[in-house]
């Protein structure tokens, strides 16, 4: 089942119940509405789901607590929202994922490693947060990462050298962090 309401005037909640009424969706896109609150915990009751956004609305918490079950999930797309909280290891258990898209929120703490041993992610979105720490060399571990955004973050040290060895990145946007050195070799 297919639920798209982007770029409607809704506001208010999520219902609680979405997800035990309709187990079997399988694409929710609430983007660009009034939508707010946090999401919730039943969602992850969604264990077909395939892509989920939730952009451009004024949700708050932190949904990556309430999606480790979604193990279809290939899309998780939640930018411009309200969102805080860390990106927990779990992550790394979503072997489906494609695109995480969690830019412009207030999303802190380090970048995880285990987004380096997903194996089919093409895109990582993580600019305009508050993500600190160094980038984890694992992330050069990834066969598929096209698409690396970090900026706009307070992430620090080095770019590990393993970053330039992804065959597959065609983009790389570290600007506006608190990088001090970098090797190519």
């Amino acid at each position: 089942m297919t639920l798209n309401l982007a770029s409607n005037g809704f506001s208010g909640s999520i219902p609680h119940d979405l997800c035990f009424r309709h187990p079997k969706l399988e694409y929710l896109n609430l983007e660009n509405n009034q939508f707010h609150g946090q999401i919730p915990s039943g969602i992850s009751h969604c264990s077909a789901m395939d892509t989920l956004d939730l952009s451009a609305n004024k949700f708050t918490g932190n949904v990556l607590d309430n999606i480790g079950n979604m193990s279809m999930l290939r899309n998780l797309v939640v930018g411009r929202n309200n969102f805080t909280g860390i990106i927990p290891p779990t992550i790394g258990n979503m072997s489906r994922l494609l695109i995480l898209q969690l830019g412009w929120n207030n999303f802190y703490g380090k970048i995880p490693p285990e987004l380096g041993k997903l194996p089919i992610l093409e895109g990582v979105f993580l600019q305009a947060n508050q993500f600190t720490g160094e980038i984890p060399p694992e992330l050069g571990q990834s066969s598929s990462i096209g698409r690396l955004y970090m900026k706009s973050n307070k992430i620090s040290g080095e770019i590990p050298p393993s970053i330039f060895n992804i065959s597959t990145l065609r983009e790389l946007d570290l600007s506006e962090n608190q990088l001090s050195s970098f090797s190519v070799s």
